[in-house]
């Protein structure tokens, strides 16, 4: 795997990461290998292994390095979820297609991911496993740290305006105008869904949702399935930590009160709810959509 390894090492360090540990440097035979895995770990906002067909060299005492590497991580990512609720995660990379080292072409071996995982380490909640060729496996990292970067908690820096999603079904987009142009009232951009009848839309309208600092959903003429659906996807990793609200418009729906959205949304993922029984928002029932409290201005 080290020509694997070199190629994902340098295009991350290209594009301003920071890999740990050295690259350019062979962890040691002794002992001292676990402490620099440890103290590498420790600096991490996530870990990626590469696991291929052998399990490498092992440390004087220790078990072998890519077997050690998989089981610290782990060991970090389950006391994260456990106890302080920081984001950390396993990125393993395991093709299903070896090919042989210098080779063009000739698979060696086509198999599982998951169990090639297993053969190495136990699998956890929060790993991250990808069997696809390594361009695209180095595709879907970049693009799982672009998403994952650490942002202000529904907020924006001082001094900058907040950006937010507003997220709505075509069927409300004249509604949705008039929320946009309230909430620009105050310290906000605004980022609009494009329509998903487009290729492409929606892992678009996902990906700038994921950069935006809040979320903002717009219920109205839409169904209570695609209400749902997208309460689900609010859930994902990448936007944890981000301020996530509901205004419930007209029409009325049998759902669509204080008392039935508190229950069907009990555990998440709204932060705030505000039902607007008639005519358009205003600028007081917005404001309380504001993560930090901060009103629109007058």
């Amino acid at each position: 795997m080290k020509e694997a390894y070199a190629r994902l090492a340098f295009e991350l360090q290209g594009k301003g990461f920071n890999v740990v540990p050295d690259v350019t440097a062979d962890l040691p035979s002794d002992p001292s290998a676990l402490a620099i895995i440890d103290d590498s770990l420790s600096k991490a906002e996530a870990s990626l292994h590469l696991v291929g067909d052998k399990h490498g060299f092992a440390p004087e005492g220790l078990d072998p390095i890519v077997n050690l590497q998989l089981a610290q991580a782990r060991e970090k990512a389950t006391q994260a979820a456990d106890h302080d609720g920081q984001a950390f995660r396993r990125i393993i990379w395991a093709p299903k297609v070896l090919v042989a080292p210098g080779a063009s072409t000739g698979p060696v071996a086509e198999r599982d991911p998951l169990l090639a995982l297993e053969r190495c380490d136990a699998q956890i909640a929060t790993d991250k496993v990808d069997g696809n060729i390594l361009s695209k496996f180095v595709e879907f990292v970049f693009q799982y740290l672009a998403e994952t970067a650490p942002r202000p908690a529904g907020k924006a820096p001082v001094g900058e305006e907040m950006e937010l999603y507003l997220d709505y079904h075509m069927a409300d987009e004249d509604y949705a105008a008039t929320i946009a142009k309230v909430l620009l009232d105050g310290p906000v951009k605004i980022q609009f869904p494009v329509p998903e009848t487009e290729a492409g839309a929606r892992r678009y309208n996902d990906e700038l949702m994921a950069k935006c600092d809040a979320v903002v959903v717009y219920w109205g003429k839409a169904s209570e399935v695609w209400l749902r659906f997208e309460a689900a996807r609010l859930k994902e990793p990448a936007l944890e930590g981000k301020h996530r609200s509901l205004i419930a418009g007209p029409p009325a729906a049998p759902h669509k009160n204080a008392d039935m959205l508190r229950l069907i949304f009990r555990e998440g993922p709204f932060d705030k709810v505000v039902l607007v029984e008639k005519g358009p928002p205003t600028r007081e029932i917005l404001a309380e959509l504001a993560p930090d409290g901060r009103e629109a201005k007058s």
